[in-house]
């Protein structure tokens, strides 16, 4: 099987169609100029007792602020898609949350508890910093 240089991992993973949508997604954050030190991939959480893993997370000052969850390419975005990030946003306190099989991608910022509202485009580092005074 193919293999994929993983910088936030610096180490070499299988080249799997996730995969390939998660370094795809990697590279689309760089360009939007979110420092590699900042992005996680597959960061480990607990949610209700359950092990999970959060396919990237951007942190700030050692806090998750944005979860981005990656679907192959021919997996659709849909509710339950949705249904499984929110988890791990609320698992984690993070504010943003982000779905992407790099055919589409969302993202939407929690507003409230229980309300997130979508964003038009992906926030460049700059907005989050702006945003987050990172």
């Amino acid at each position: 099987m193919d293999r994929l240089f993983d910088p936030t991992r610096k180490k070499y993973v299988a080249a799997t169609p996730e995969e390939k949508v998660r370094q795809g997604f990697i590279k689309f954050l760089q360009q939007q100029g979110y420092p590699i030190e900042i992005i996680k991939t597959e960061v480990s959480l607990d949610f209700a007792g359950q092990k999970r893993r959060a396919d990237i997370v951007i942190f700030r000052k050692q806090k998750p602020i944005m979860i981005i969850e990656c679907k192959a390419p021919d997996v659709k975005i849909n509710r339950s898609t949705f249904e499984q990030v929110w988890q791990y946003l609320y698992s984690m306190g993070a504010q943003y949350l982000a779905l992407t099989n790099l055919k589409e991608t969302y993202v939407c910022r929690v507003e409230e508890k229980d309300k997130c509202v979508f964003l038009e485009h992906f926030p460049t580092y700059e907005e989050l910093k702006t945003d987050f005074s990172v």
